[in-house]
């Protein structure tokens, strides 16, 4: 094939390898065999059901450990929406970290009462006392998902925006002497 390349088809060939070359430069070169094996195919899902043998009407899709009555789930959502709300509200400065005594285990509590002083010194004013918030940074949780791990433990995240910016917070509920009271919290 070198033999029948003329001066013209020999320069650009050099030439063409030689850009080839440079875009292959400070990178990684992957050599992957040819042509590649099609993926391998789905493994057969399993309908999850209620019931340990499988009898009984299918879980729906992302659902619970266990499956709950549709007022439960309301009860906590509403539950869990209020309690984000307050619990960011509380490290914000805009209510009292005594606020949420009732809705926490006391390690929870020392958690979110730390998380408000630090914003407070931050900001250059005291834990819990009302700042001014600017207008256009209403905050507010946009969505709550729950996992039901036992008919009283939950697990619940919730979105939160506050002005142009999102964050997450994950928490662990469970019902303690017929209320719901967190027990794990993480902010993201």
């Amino acid at each position: 094939m070198s033999a029948d390349l003329t001066p013209r088809r020999a320069h650009r060939r050099a030439v063409a390898l030689a850009e080839q070359a440079t875009a292959l430069q400070g990178t990684l070169a992957l050599v992957l065999p040819t042509p590649l094996a099609p993926p391998p195919a789905p493994a057969v899902l399993r309908v999850a059901t209620a019931e340990p043998d499988g009898a009984g009407p299918p879980m729906p899709h992302g659902a619970d450990a266990i499956r709950v009555s549709p007022a439960l789930r309301a009860e906590l959502h509403r539950w869990a929406n209020a309690f984000v709300q307050a619990c960011v509200e509380t490290i914000l400065g805009e209510r009292p970290v005594s606020q949420l005594v009732r809705w926490t285990t006391p390690e929870i509590h020392e958690e979110i009462a730390a998380r408000a002083e630090t914003v407070a010194a931050a900001a250059g004013s005291a834990p819990g006392l009302l700042r001014a918030r600017r207008v256009n940074a209403r905050l507010v949780v946009s969505s709550v998902h729950s996992c039901f791990l036992a008919t009283d433990r939950v697990e619940v995240c919730a979105v939160v925006r506050h002005a142009s910016r999102s964050r997450c917070v994950a928490a662990r509920m469970e019902k303690v002497a017929g209320r719901w009271q967190c027990t794990q919290i993480r902010f993201g």
